[in-house]
């Protein structure tokens, strides 16, 4: 037998048309830029609730594999196990696919399906650095918050028409946006800060009485950076009041328990930098 081209020559003589190299690939061929396009589609938060009907249907499916249906069934493969699977669990997989029914997983399929996890992983875990902890909105709470009675009831009666300061806390740092009431009310223009946690250098949550009226107390989320090695230099008014390296939170909530979540964010990403 012989082959010419996309022609294979038989010993009667006969000639058969095969599919050539680019039509046979066609249909499911593994490339990264497949990968990145159904990653990016994806709702990770969702991937963990998956079934294994539902990893069939939402990953193999999409991606071209439908033959490995079977065999990610047979080894109840959910959304939480479909992100853990390591190299060493397709191998095996596919040691167990062999022996129970004659086919496993050929190894071009492995390691797309191995490229496709890490793709969504990373996915997730960038997600995850800039999901939201807690926000907080300034100023609000009592009439200790504010600056006088005045200022409390503009903000109650119409507190879409006055500045605000959002504080968001992620894990890779504060997120300080500030929307600014322009003239004529409720058109704002909006401005944007982060403060990476790499440069903090303390965290103290206080407790400061009200001027004028000292006989009421409130709570502040005190952030303290290195001044040197800071790279973004915020323009919001708690800079301007208690100096470029500081940061102040006036908020009900400011407290202890606030004080922790940060800390609890900071301690990892200062070792990083400790070890650099």
């Amino acid at each position: 037998m012989a082959t010419v081209g996309s022609q294979q020559c038989v010993s009667d003589g006969s000639v058969s048309q095969q599919p050539s190299t680019g039509e046979a690939g066609k249909q499911f061929r593994h490339n990264a830029h497949q990968i990145e396009a159904y990653a990016i589609k994806l709702d990770l938060e969702d991937i963990r609730r998956w079934d294994p009907t539902a990893v069939v249907k939402n990953f193999l499916l999409p991606l071209g594999l439908p033959h490995l249906s079977e065999l990610f069934q047979d080894h109840n493969i959910n959304g939480t196990v479909l992100l853990n699977l390591t190299k060493a669990d397709l191998k095996e997989m596919n040691r167990e696919g062999i022996s129970r029914t004659g086919q496993g997983m050929r190894l071009g399929d492995r390691v797309f399906v191995l490229s496709a996890i890490h793709r969504m992983n990373r996915i997730e875990s960038a997600a995850d650095k800039t999901k939201s902890i807690w926000t907080v909105r300034t100023p609000e709470g009592g009439v200790m918050y504010f600056d006088g009675c005045r200022q409390c009831a503009a903000y109650t009666l119409c507190g879409c028409c006055m500045n605000h300061t959002f504080f968001t806390l992620n894990k890779q740092g504060m997120q300080i946006k500030q929307q600014k009431a322009q003239k004529g009310g409720c058109c704002q223009g909006e401005t944007n800060d982060f403060l990476d946690f790499r440069f903090l250098k303390k965290v103290d949550a206080v407790v400061t009485p009200c001027v004028p009226c000292y006989c009421m107390d409130r709570k502040a989320l005190v952030l303290t950076f290195f001044v040197d090695e800071r790279h973004n230099q915020s323009s919001t008014q708690s800079h301007k009041q208690h100096g470029q390296n500081t940061v102040v939170i006036l908020h009900p909530l400011m407290g202890p328990k606030a004080a922790d979540s940060v800390n609890a964010v900071w301690a990892p990403l200062r070792l990083a930098t400790m070890t650099h």
